[in-house]
């Protein structure tokens, strides 16, 4: 799948997704193990809503699983346009987590398999600071476990393509 009105929008790629039969993308959520826990919708004008049941807490959607050999890095972000640019820019790995609040849930679960990497959370610069908040959490779990986390936002509220441009760059204390 190549086009999509969100992704366009978004000016990002699509990296594994589906779309159903309504034309609504489709990312499939996933533990630990992989298993398949639910689905996140999102339509042409880019509302999100979950398959009625999705266990989202703790899930993600994982964007380079196959280059993990090739880094030592893993990336976080909320949403899968975040994860997308990040994706296309870094040639890392890029966990979605779906929403800030899911961060260190999925951040626990990660650490368990990564425990080496750099895990670097790319936060949200949203005026509620839940992005931020969340993500200073999730970074501080890594650390506490003996791990090394990083925690980088735009430095201004806007779209995607600031993201790509310009980093704020800070280490969780």
């Amino acid at each position: 799948m190549e086009k999509h009105p969100y992704l366009e929008r978004k000016q990002v790629l699509s990296y594994g997704l589906r779309k159903d039969k309504h034309e609504n993308l489709v990312i499939p959520l996933k533990d630990g193990q992989g298993t398949i826990v639910g689905l996140q919708y999102i339509s042409d004008e880019g509302e999100k809503r979950f398959l009625t049941g999705s266990k989202k807490s703790g899930s993600f959607f994982l964007l380079g699983r196959e280059i993990f050999n090739t880094t030592d890095t893993l990336n976080y972000a909320e949403g899968y346009a975040t994860a997308a640019s990040l994706y296309a820019d870094r040639s890392q790995p890029v966990v979605v987590a779906f929403d800030a609040y899911n961060l260190v849930k999925v951040a626990e679960v990660m650490y368990q398999y990564f425990p080496r990497h750099k895990h670097v959370f790319v936060a949200d610069n949203d005026d509620s600071k839940t992005g931020e908040k969340e993500a200073q959490k999730a970074a501080a779990y890594i650390q506490k476990q003996g791990g090394y986390a990083e925690i980088q936002m735009p430095e201004q509220r806007a779209t995607i393509t600031i993201i790509r441009t310009k980093l704020r760059w800070w280490k969780a204390k």
